[in-house]
C-alpha cells in the first residue's frame, strides 16, 4: 500500500482533478486536487498499518488465548481478508488518480462492494466455529456467560452474514449499485440488533447459564 501511494504521488498529474466521493448510484459527487488524492492514499496506508498492529496486539492480549488459537483460521481470515480488501481498494484509487479521475466509477464501487461482500461471506461461513473469547465474534454479556448462547448466536450470525454476503456480491456483480450500497449498510443495521437480542434469548433458555463473574 505504501508502494502504491509513493508511485501515485509521483504519477498523478499536478493539475489533476480526481474523484474522491461517490453517491449511492455510483456516480462521482466530489472531486479534489492532487494534494487531496495523495492524502487519501496515505490515510489508507495508515488504516492498513493500524489494522495489522491492532490484530497482532489483540491476539497477544486475549485472556482466552487458547480458545482464540482454536479459532485462528477465522481470525487470520478476518485479518488477511481486511488487508487484501484495503490493498485492492488502494490500488484502484491509485490507478484512477493517475488518470485524473476514474474511467468507470461504477466499476470502482462494484468491485469494492463485491470484495467486501466476499469477505462477509467467508467470515459468516466460519463464524459458527469460533470459540468463546473476548476479541472476535458476538461478544455480549450473554454469549460470554453461556456456552449455549455463544454457539447458537454465532450460528445465527454466521447464517445471516452468508445471506448478506451473497446478496451484496450478487447485486454488486449484476444488480443495481444503489441497492448494493443499501444492502452493504442495511446488512449491518439488521445484523447487530438481531444477534444482540437473540443472544439474550438463548442465554435465558440455557439452564447452565452463569449469572455472576467467575461462576463455573
Amino acid at each position: 500500500m505504501a508502494g502504491l501511494a509513493l508511485w501515485a504521488e509521483r504519477a498523478i498529474p499536478a493539475d489533476a482533478r480526481v474523484a474522491l466521493h461517490f453517491g449511492l448510484d455510483g456516480t462521482v459527487n466530489r472531486y479534489g486536487d492532487k494534494g487531496e488524492a495523495v492524502f487519501v492514499l496515505w490515510v489508507m496506508v495508515g488504516v492498513g498499518a493500524f489494522v495489522s498492529v491492532l490484530m497482532a496486539v489483540l491476539a497477544q492480549a486475549e485472556p482466552m488465548r487458547a480458545n482464540l488459537m482454536r479459532s485462528k483460521g477465522t481470525y487470520l481470515a478476518a485479518w488477511i481478508g481486511s488487508l487484501v480488501l484495503l490493498v485492492v481498494v488502494t490500488g484502484m484509487m491509485a490507478f484512477d488518480f493517475t488518470r485524473s479521475g476514474p474511467a468507470d466509477p461504477d466499476a470502482f464501487v462494484r468491485i469494492s462492494l463485491g470484495l467486501s461482500g466476499v469477505l462477509i461471506l467467508i467470515l459468516g461461513n466460519a463464524l459458527g466455529k469460533v470459540r468463546p473469547n473476548f476479541t472476535m465474534g458476538v461478544r455480549t454479556p450473554w454469549t460470554l456467560t453461556s456456552d449455549l448462547a455463544w454457539d447458537k448466536t454465532h450460528r445465527l450470525a454466521g447464517l445471516l452474514m452468508v445471506v448478506w454476503g451473497v446478496a451484496q456480491v450478487g447485486l454488486a456483480a449484476v444488480g443495481s449499485v444503489a441497492w448494493a450500497v443499501r444492502i452493504a449498510v442495511g446488512g449491518a443495521l439488521v445484523l447487530v440488533p438481531v444477534v444482540f437480542v437473540a443472544s439474550y434469548l438463548y442465554w435465558r433458555a440455557d439452564p447452565d447459564r452463569r449469572t455472576r463473574p467467575g461462576a463455573a
